[in-house]
């Protein structure tokens, strides 16, 4: 940017806002040049009227979107179930047993790396702010992104403001969030970037709200696994969702060598069910369906905090 003549100020906005990346030094020529292509190539392609409106708000729509094509993929999703014990056979998981005592049999299992700390070495802590407000920081807009660059606080710190027309808050309301953009920013950064955005005094304009630390985490080799488990670990913050999809497609292509990663075509949704719900069901039928349970049917077990689901 310096060799193109732009002005302090404009690089920043540029690195800060355009291209998220807090110091442009750090990257080469090419690898910018191709963050600035995949921000405008992304700007607004769903349209105005999504939750997919930021990089890094209405995230969690991809993993919906994901979980949908699953399912008319013939997906089985096994909803407000814990996981109550997993089942082993020969070395290898063969099924898992919910909380309400269904039996869900599996070839392989993804299982979060929070299921077993023991795996994660602390990688960063990410700082985080999450608030209602009774007005908006920008006259004007009630939706808003600011970005409090390097200078003001010791890091660059990102700030959202969302109204009740995404259906977070009440009337009147406004929700805030603020994150720092890496594992190398503090509390005091995001105390810096609220004094920025709503004055000295902010404490007095936020009706609710609190600080505070995501941890993130790296894999750490260390101990064995059954042979059909896989772990899936944090990605960093990013401008993208690049990190989640190359893990995503890497597991995939490991796991099912061969198969098309996200076909056009949609499958054959099964017509039986493959889950035994002891609950539901006769002595007879108890039998029939623990009988035709002892095969394995289904090809992917997720485990995650609070629920299973089976893709």
């Amino acid at each position: 940017m310096e060799a193109m003549l732009l002005n302090e100020r404009l690089r920043t906005i540029v690195s800060n806002a355009l291209i998220f990346v807090e110091d442009p030094k750090s990257i080469s020529v090419q690898h910018g040049r191709d963050l600035l292509q995949l921000y405008f190539s992304s700007l607004a392609r769903y349209g105005t009227g999504s939750a997919l409106l930021l990089t890094n708000y209405g995230g969690s729509e991809l993993s919906q979107a994901f979980c949908r094509v699953c399912a008319v993929n013939g997906g089985i999703y096994v909803l407000r179930r814990e996981v109550e014990e997993i089942l082993l056979e020969d070395g290898a998981v063969s099924g898992i047993l919910t909380t309400a005592g269904d039996r869900v049999n599996t070839k392989h299992v993804f299982v979060s790396s929070m299921f077993d700390p023991g795996r994660l070495d602390e990688e960063e802590i990410v700082w985080r702010f999450v608030g209602v407000l009774q007005r908006s920081i920008l006259d004007g807009h009630p939706r808003t992104l600011v970005i409090v660059p390097k200078g003001i606080g010791s890091r660059t710190v990102r700030v959202w403001q969302f109204d009740s027309s995404l259906g977070v808050c009440g009337d009147g309301y406004f929700v805030l969030y603020a994150e720092c953009v890496d594992g190398s920013g503090t509390e005091e950064d995001i105390r810096t970037a609220l004094a920025r955005v709503l004055g000295e005094s902010y404490s007095e304009e936020i009706s609710h709200g609190v600080i505070f630390k995501h941890r993130m985490w790296r894999r750490k080799e260390n101990g064995s696994s059954p042979t059909n488990v896989e772990w899936v670990y944090d990605v960093p913050v990013e401008i993208d969702f690049t990190g989640a999809i190359e893990q995503a497609e890497a597991l995939f292509r490991t796991n099912f060598p061969g198969e098309e990663w996200f076909p056009e075509q949609v499958s054959v949704v099964p017509e039986v069910s493959e889950i035994f719900h002891p609950g539901d069901a006769s002595d007879d039928q108890r039998h029939d369906a623990s009988t035709a349970a002892e095969e394995p049917v289904e090809d992917i077990v997720t485990a995650t905090s609070g629920s299973s689901q089976t893709t």
